[in-house]
C-alpha cells in the first residue's frame, strides 16, 4: 500500500467516525500552461479546446460558454474562465502580459496527488461550481492544497 493509500484510509476512518465526508482519491495531475498577448488568438484557443462546460467573466457580464460560443464578438475581452472537457480542464486568467492559459489533465506517469471533489456557489443561473482539489506532499509540512480544476456544475451542493 502506497504512503498516499494509507493516508485516504486514515482519513475515511477518522471521517465515518465524526461524520464528515470521506472522498479522497489518488490522482496524476499534468499542468501545462501558455501566455497569449493576441486576444483574437485567445478566442481560436478557446474554441479550439472541446469543453462540455464551462464559465466566462467578460468585460461585460459573467456567461456560460455555450451563450458565449453563439455571440463570442458581443461582450467584449475575456478577463477570466474555467471550462472542462470531463478529463482536463481549461483555465484563464488575465496577466500583465495578456492572458495565461493553463490545462490541466489527469493522467498516468504525471506527479500524484491526493484529490477531492469541492462544490461552490455560482453566480450563473443558481447552479455550482465542481472542483477537484489536488492536495501534495510538502516535506516537513504535511499535504497541503496546491492546485484546484474545473470538473464541471452541479444543481446541489
Amino acid at each position: 500500500m502506497s504512503s498516499e493509500e494509507k493516508i485516504i484510509e486514515a482519513f475515511k476512518k477518522v471521517a465515518s467516525k465524526s461524520n464528515m465526508a470521506s472522498n479522497l482519491e489518488i490522482a496524476y495531475l499534468n499542468i501545462k500552461s501558455e501566455q497569449f498577448t493576441d486576444h483574437a488568438e485567445l478566442n481560436k484557443r478557446v474554441c479550439g479546446y472541446k469543453a462540455t462546460s464551462g464559465w466566462l467573466t467578460l468585460q461585460s457580464k459573467n456567461m456560460l460558454l455555450d451563450d458565449w460560443l453563439e455571440n463570442k464578438n458581443d461582450f467584449g475581452f475575456i478577463l477570466s474562465g474555467e471550462f472542462t472537457d470531463g478529463f482536463s480542464s481549461l483555465h484563464i486568467r488575465q496577466s500583465r502580459e495578456g492572458w495565461t492559459v493553463t490545462e490541466m489533465k489527469e493522467e498516468e506517469g504525471s506527479e500524484i496527488s491526493l484529490v477531492e471533489t469541492i462544490q461552490l456557489a455560482s453566480i450563473i443561473e443558481n447552479q455550482y461550481l465542481s472542483y477537484k482539489v489536488y492536495w501534495k506532499q510538502i516535506d516537513g509540512l504535511g499535504y497541503r492544497a496546491t492546485f484546484s480544476r474545473f470538473t464541471g456544475f452541479t444543481t446541489g451542493a
